[in-house]
């Protein structure tokens, strides 16, 4: 089976395995199309309950050709099963270049312009680089704000930046798609005048090093005559702390104690001078069902009722499938996060306390891939918390685990005190 096919099929494999009903049905359309003999249709459904018959028949469809793939996809249509079982297989036999967009029972997913390694990035510099409702009282850089502003000084760099980004771990599962973070959250950060700080030498840390080129960003004499610092972390966490690539159960990296090494009395040459810092890692393990605004509860997002097979499935079954299906992924492994209490602190967090983080193993985090392209379109007109409103809604509205069942929800611990705005703004 060609590549796409199987992924897609390695995709849909969990809740077709789960979820339908007409297996009987299936079979004899599978069997009048030559991609399964008697013998073979028989022993799948002696299988003592309707899930064991549905998984005996696709570990049978998956080690077949792509005519196995189209036809079982057929199968599903002449059978009548749900709409949101078919869905989940795109006809690649006549739309070859079709990728689908569209969730569960029309949930929505990860869509295109979202997906990708970027690059290169262009300010927005039109009119629709405001969100909507913004006021326009910060028309330009030459108009007294209603509010104070963070002052930039765009003859130099606007500051240092660092980007940790944690992939392979000594005891858990690579975090596949934080290269592409990576490399966007550079690219932003560039387009916004920052230096990266030890560009090259900041991915796969272990412990020691990780804490180590932490102390020596926030020690660096640098911050002196730059305007601002912005700290990037990918990896994995669990709530108050972050994974090296060489942490087990104790040697982890506290986020108390990273934000102590940028308050006052700690890193002067930040004193007044906004702090950013942007974490994508779990903070638990819990995942977030969301509150469906597209009127399905669960007897409506399952075949139709009757049946006693069908069961509800568990945090961990989906867990399970979705590691398994490698697409989907969360960046977890709870405790309380204590936040630095100085001033000019932003700390934005790809989730809430206690909940994991999704990650597309081929393009990248939910967050930072919301963040890329908000940053992107209104940094010109709006302001660092606005944006982040922004990305807010975005990652709730736009994205869905790839079994269409979790969402998540970014937060953001903000003790700015006066308004922030990325370069561009100061260059109109």
């Amino acid at each position: 089976m060609e590549p796409r096919r199987a992924n897609a099929f390695r995709t849909a494999r969990f809740q077709l395995s789960q979820k339908l009903q007409s297996t009987q049905s299936v079979c004899d359309y599978l069997i009048a199309c030559g991609e399964l003999s008697d013998v073979q249709a028989d022993d799948i459904m002696s299988k003592p309950t309707r899930s064991a018959q549905n998984s005996a028949l696709c570990s049978h469809i998956s080690t077949r050709g792509n005519s196995a793939y189209d036809n079982f996809r057929l199968a599903l249509e002449e059978t009548n099963a749900p709409d949101f079982l078919r869905q989940l297989l795109p006809d690649f036999k006549n739309a070859p270049q079709q990728t689908s967009a569209s969730g569960i029972n029309g949930r929505p997913t990860l869509t295109d312009d979202l997906l990708r390694r970027i690059d290169t990035i262009i300010i927005n510099d039109s009119p629709d680089s405001r969100l909507a409702g913004a006021s326009r009282v910060v028309a330009d850089c030459t108009r007294d704000s209603a509010l104070p502003i963070y002052p930039i000084d765009i003859a130099k760099k606007t500051g240092l930046a660092l980007i940790i980004n944690n992939v392979d771990f000594a005891f858990m599962a690579p975090r596949k798609g934080s290269d592409v973070d990576h490399h966007n959250m550079a690219l932003l950060l560039e387009k916004f005048n920052f230096e990266i700080f030890e560009k090259d030498n900041t991915r796969n840390l272990r412990e020691a090093d990780m804490k180590d080129v932490i102390e020596r960003f926030a020690q660096q004499r640098d911050h002196q005559k730059y305007s601002c610092s912005v700290v990037v972390i990918l990896t994995h966490g669990k709530d108050g702390f972050l994974y090296a690539t060489d942490s087990h159960r104790d040697n982890l990296v506290s986020v108390e104690w990273m934000l102590r090494l940028f308050q006052g009395d700690k890193c002067p040459n930040l004193n007044g001078k906004p702090k950013l810092f942007f974490l994508q890692a779990c903070r638990g393990e819990k995942m977030d069902k969301g509150a469906d605004k597209y009127g399905f509860d669960a007897a409506d997002s399952a075949v139709a009722s009757g049946s006693g097979d069908v069961k509800e499935e568990s945090e961990d079954d989906i867990m399970k499938a979705m590691l398994e299906q490698n697409y989907d992924e969360v960046d977890a492994i709870a405790r309380g996060d204590v936040i630095a209490s100085q001033s000019d602190f932003f700390v934005a967090y790809a989730t809430v306390p206690g909940y994991v983080s999704w990650r597309n193993s081929l393009n990248g985090s939910w967050f930072v891939q919301a963040m890329v392209q908000v940053f992107s379109k209104y940094s010109k007109n709006e302001d660092l918390v606005a944006m982040m409103t922004e990305v807010n809604r975005l990652v709730q509205e736009k994205f869905s685990s790839s079994s269409g069942n979790y969402k998540m929800t970014p937060t953001q611990t903000n003790q700015l005190t006066k308004k922030f705005y990325f370069p561009p703004y100061h260059h109109r």
